[in-house]
């Protein structure tokens, strides 16, 4: 039997892990229908002990999909975007490359990253534009509706607040115009994967350059190629 999918999927997991008990973090609720193919029979299994291995906590975080679900290369996929969110350039790049051990379909691999790159800089941006209007991690469970208003309807960092602490770590690692900056890199990254009229047909080498402009900066890159 087959699972609903996208965020039909996302309501699917997040309802029955709510009848067991415990929150899901979408992240690794995304690594756990990877891993299980999408089987509502398989992902309920598999939920079942999650909720085992979780114990007390409440919520039911990536590592544990990690520690409990069995490996198919999700979490180095989950593992590369918190590296590139925290500007990682060494992990990010040596993640990458374990990647494709997983999955040898670069262009699969780009896309998948690139989605997750995206809602990932988004989550990073709100907490950024919290902390600058004084609000901290702890906040997200009482912001006053005149602030959630502001904040997207679909991905807002609200819905995730045992992640907080992570992203405004993270937020502190991005300038505003490095968010923006980001945001052209992941398009153009994308557009070139695809073929477009400036593109790269080495889809591996494209993503290895994203990942070193993301953590270094665009200026820093230029000046990392001219001293190689």
């Amino acid at each position: 039997c087959s699972a609903p999918t996208g965020d039909e999927m996302g309501r699917w997991l997040a309802e029955h892990a709510d009848l067991m008990g415990k929150q899901l973090e979408p992240m690794a609720g995304e690594m756990l229908a990877a891993r299980t193919q999408g089987n509502t029979a398989l992902l309920d299994q598999e939920l079942r002990k999650l909720v085992a291995y979780a114990g007390a906590r409440n919520v039911i975080t990536v590592e544990d999909v990690a520690a409990v679900v069995s490996d198919d290369g999700e979490d180095v996929m989950f593992q590369l975007v918190d590296a590139l969110g925290t500007r990682n350039t060494h992990k990010a790049l040596a993640l990458l490359a374990e990647l494709l051990r997983y999955d040898p379909r670069p262009q699969a691999v780009a896309g998948r990253l690139i989605v997750l790159l995206v809602r990932q800089l988004r989550l990073i941006w709100q907490a950024k534009e919290l902390a600058q209007m004084g609000y901290g991690p702890g906040a997200l469970r009482s912001l006053p509706a005149s602030v959630t208003d502001l904040l997207p309807s679909d991905g807002s960092i609200t819905s995730i607040p045992w992640k907080a602490q992570d992203l405004f770590r993270a937020a502190r690692l991005w300038q505003t115009s490095e968010l923006v900056r980001a945001f052209d890199l992941l398009a153009e990254c994308d557009l070139a994967n695809k073929g477009g009229e400036d593109g790269n047909a080495d889809i591996m080498l494209n993503l290895q350059v994203l990942v070193m402009k993301l953590c270094l900066g665009s200026r820093k890159f230029g000046e990392a190629l001219h001293q190689a």
